[in-house]
């Protein structure tokens, strides 16, 4: 029956259980999207979106083009079940043309790492003793989420978010993981978030890399070579 048509193979998702409450909150932020006649949605010039993803240093499993009689070619890694990745927070906002200062706002606020710098504990062939070695951050928490923020995320929307739409509110917008819990409630953020008048609220891997230094700037060049026309798609 199979070869004659009367029977397919098929695959089925599996979607989320929606309580009542669910759904009602669900259409109740619908509804805030649309604009005050409820004839089109908000342009969404005053949202800056946040989202966070793990890079790896390499795939354990890579394909590649090759002629006939070529061998493939030789990767290694200290433990190929334990990947060198680095955490990446990309902030975003819908680009625009300013019209005070007649100059176009890609839209681009940054693309911000989770990492920090220690001394090497020892020399090796491509750095002596105590040189600053950059370190991806391993545990990501609510506390490093909101230092991330604070020094990182804030700052970059003050310096680029243009001026004119400064007292304007600027909301964050983000997903529900666990360490996004109740950040709009954190007093720290909320200070420097309002600080100088602002009030800001909270709603790669194409070039090969041999350390977190090389993966960095990997991804920081390959979000610098973003078109703006393409971060509303």
């Amino acid at each position: 029956m199979k070869d004659e048509g009367l029977i397919q193979h098929v695959y089925g998702t599996v979607g989320p259980t929606l309580t009542f409450q669910n759904a009602i909150t669900r259409l109740a932020h619908c509804i805030q999207m649309l604009s005050d006649d409820l004839t089109c949605f908000q342009p969404m010039f005053d949202y800056v979106h946040v989202d966070e993803k793990y890079f790896y240093i390499c795939k354990a499993k890579q394909g590649y083009s090759i002629v006939r009689g070529e061998a493939t070619p030789a990767r290694y890694v200290q433990n190929r079940r334990i990947l060198k990745k680095v955490m990446v927070l990309m902030a975003v906002a819908r680009p625009r043309y300013v019209v005070e200062t007649g100059a176009l706002f890609d839209g681009k606020i940054g693309c911000f790492t989770f990492t920090g710098s220690e001394p090497a504990k020892r020399s090796s062939r491509n750095r002596p003793k105590e040189t600053l070695v950059m370190k991806a951050t391993e545990s990501i928490n609510r506390n490093e989420y909101v230092r991330v923020m604070m020094e990182k995320v804030i700052p970059a929307i003050t310096l680029k978010w243009p001026q004119s739409s400064k007292s304007m509110p600027i909301r964050g917008q983000h997903d529900n993981a666990p360490p996004h819990s109740r950040i709009d409630r954190d007093e720290a953020i909320a200070r420097a978030a309002s600080s100088d008048g602002w009030n800001i609220s909270a709603r790669q891997l194409r070039k090969p890399a041999k350390s977190i230094d090389d993966m960095v700037a990997n991804i920081e060049a390959a979000s610098n070579d973003i078109e703006w026309q393409t971060i509303g798609d």
